[in-house]
């Protein structure tokens, strides 16, 4: 029996893959939050909250299942990975103009400090993209 291949992940994609985990259990709690809120409350449109909160679960479980797969050398993984990542710039612009500037900046500063990460040439040479 052959001893399966250690692969040694560059720093550029373990902070990578950190952040796209520490986003999926953000989301995830987020989204959870979201639907007892629903349930518990008195929401305008219940139908539309609970849809709202099953989309940032989805949202939530996907950037957790692409950081695991990457993180076992699969390149496919990387592309969706990184427009979810540029989704973050609008999510922060429209915070910026509903007036929360901080979370947006922070939430635009994370979506290119993450698809950065991702594009650098060892992330990519990592998972098998030239």
């Amino acid at each position: 029996m052959t001893e399966p291949e250690h692969r040694v992940l560059p720093a550029t994609l373990k902070v990578a893959l950190g952040l796209l985990w520490a986003e999926g259990v953000a989301l995830l709690g987020l989204g959870i939050w979201l639907a007892v809120a629903s349930l518990v409350g008195n929401p305008t449109d219940r139908t539309a909250s609970l849809v709202e909160a099953a989309v940032t679960i989805v949202l939530g479980l996907g950037l957790g299942l692409f950081g695991v797969v990457m993180f076992r050398g699969r390149s496919w993984a990387r592309g969706p990975s990184i427009v979810l990542q540029l989704m973050l710039l609008a999510v922060g612009y429209f915070m910026i103009t509903a007036g929360v500037v901080w979370a947006g900046v922070l939430v635009i500063a994370l979506g290119l400090g993450v698809a950065g990460l991702l594009i650098a040439p060892a992330s990519r040479e990592s998972l098998g993209i030239r």
